[in-house]
């Protein structure tokens, strides 16, 4: 396997500004579409996105 991907084919999920843990990601829908949000164990959410739109 690729060292630039996770077992889903994923690319590393980013760190935690905050503590420095590795954030993960979880889907949900939003706004009528799939969101993205990278999530913190200790943090809770960072930040979200739409994988569908540029």
């Amino acid at each position: 396997m690729d060292d630039d991907v996770d077992e889903h084919g994923l690319p590393p999920a980013p760190e935690c500004p905050e503590c420095g843990n590795p954030m993960e990601p979880e889907s949900f829908k939003g706004d009528e579409r799939l969101q993205i949000a990278y999530v913190c164990p200790v943090h809770g959410v960072g930040w979200t996105f739409d994988p569908f739109v540029s």
